[in-house]
């Protein structure tokens, strides 16, 4: 129309065209941004909520936890009747499975919400190499597999990173190698290359003799809740997170990880980490070092006799008679509290070396009640040490919790070697004697 009859008339009526189209995209971009906001503000919300059910889960899991290990433990330690004994055994490993993945389940929520962060600092590799060998080799022996464990000499000793999520990784993979071998060998070795002069590519090699993977199946065994060959490995116990988590700690690490397997001839799993060196002393050969030996349940390793006087704050009345039955061959007064008014209460009447103060607490919590004490009259606990006692085990709630005043933090279930370290720690070196360090 506009070139058979051109006119000024034309024009503007174009024009005009040509602006409503415009006004038209704007609002349809703006409408776009406005949903994609609203979206965010969702996923925002949704995470800050699947963040608080983490922390609730951990607390309302491990709260009834802590009290069936705590007071099988009293059944170990107490009874002479050999089979029960064995029974209580029996009761603390299905407990430590339970709790290990309820710790997977968690690990893997916070890494897909971007909660999990990586807490560094210095570190001993033979420490490392040591604790992983003791906690495997008791699960070894169970299955009558030979375990060995290998380094290369000349490799640094002492490295800066994760040493928590480092051993994690190597626990998770040694597991795994323990879980999908029925019969013959594990080995585990240690070795790497300099990068620079200040870092050094550790590189961790789990190799075994189980079942093996298909071929088509190595590409899957990193997948969440993923376990290869599902239907003739229904006997394997788990969760199927141990591999998922292991990749992305090594990704998070900026580490590579590798697989190696045929099926019915074994696996072989290759992690290279790269870690700043600290110390470049040679480690040494390990199996030159430390002799192997399974840790006896029966065991604490540190024995003592304490004059002190101690208050722990929990509203779980189990969890006040599992720490008291803990720490009842110490010779401690140990008093007790089910809330935080009867914490401050308390703080006002007796002196104590240390308090251990629960977290989610009804009415007013563990943080509250801390508060509380800073500006409360006739405090007669002002310098007084307290730990924070809690259920909460989230990646950086230990900082958290320092941050806000608490002198310590101890999760639950509660170890027995844990809190008698704490208590030597916080109670003076003169009220106590020491009867006897095993190891």
């Amino acid at each position: 129309i506009y070139f058979s009859k051109p006119s000024d008339m034309d024009g503007r009526v174009i024009c005009m065209g040509l602006l409503f189209l415009i006004v038209m995209e704007l609002i349809k971009t703006v409408g776009e941004i406005m949903r994609m906001e609203a979206e965010k503000t969702k996923a925002i919300s949704e995470n800050e909520a699947k963040a608080r059910f983490l922390a609730n889960m951990s607390h309302e899991i491990r709260t009834p936890i802590n009290a069936v290990l705590g007071m099988d433990k009293m059944i170990i330690r107490e009874t002479t009747e050999e089979n029960i004994r064995e029974y209580a055994k029996d009761i603390q490993t299905a407990g430590r499975s339970l709790l290990s993945i309820i710790n997977d389940i968690l690990d893997m929520s916070k890494i897909e919400s971007g909660k999990l962060e990586l807490v560094e600092g210095e570190y001993d590799l033979l420490s490392i190499i040591n604790d992983c060998n003791s906690m495997i080799n008791v699960k070894a022996q169970e299955k009558e597999l030979k375990l060995s464990v290998n380094n290369n000499p000349i490799i640094p000793s002492r490295y800066y990173g994760d040493e928590i999520r480092i051993k994690q990784i190597i626990i998770n993979l040694m597991t795994n190698a323990v879980k999908y071998t029925k019969e013959g060998w594990i080995s585990i070795t240690f070795s790497g290359q300099n990068i620079s002069e200040d870092m050094f590519m550790l590189e961790i090699s789990v190799k075994d003799s189980g079942i093996g993977i298909k071929k088509e199946s190595i590409s899957k065994i990193f997948d969440s809740f993923s376990r290869s060959d599902e239907k003739n490995n229904r006997w394997i116990e788990g969760t199927g997170l141990g591999l998922s988590i292991t990749k992305q700690l090594v990704d998070m690490m900026g580490g590579t990880i590798e697989v190696e397997s045929e099926l019915g001839k074994g696996s072989e799993f290759k992690v290279s980490i790269p870690q700043k060196i600290i110390s470049s002393k040679s480690i040494g050969l390990y199996n030159d070092k430390h002799e192997k030996k399974r840790p006896d349940e029966n065991e604490s390793q540190v024995l003592f006799t304490a004059y002190g006087k101690v208050l722990v704050v929990d509203d779980v009345a189990m969890n006040l008679k599992v720490f008291k039955g803990l720490l009842k061959n110490t010779g401690l007064t140990i008093d007790t509290a089910e809330s935080g008014m009867e914490c401050l209460r308390l703080m006002q009447q007796n002196v104590y070396d240390v308090i251990f103060l629960d977290h989610m607490m009804p009415e007013m919590d563990g943080i509250e009640t801390l508060e509380k004490t800073k500006t409360l009259e006739n405090n007669k606990n002002i310098d007084t040490p307290i730990v924070m006692l809690t259920a909460n085990a989230v990646v950086g709630a230990k900082e958290q919790y320092m941050s806000l005043g608490f002198a310590d933090y101890l999760t639950k279930p509660i170890k027995e070697d844990d809190l008698r370290k704490a208590l030597l720690s916080y109670i003076s070196p003169e009220l106590i004697e020491k009867k006897q360090e095993n190891k």
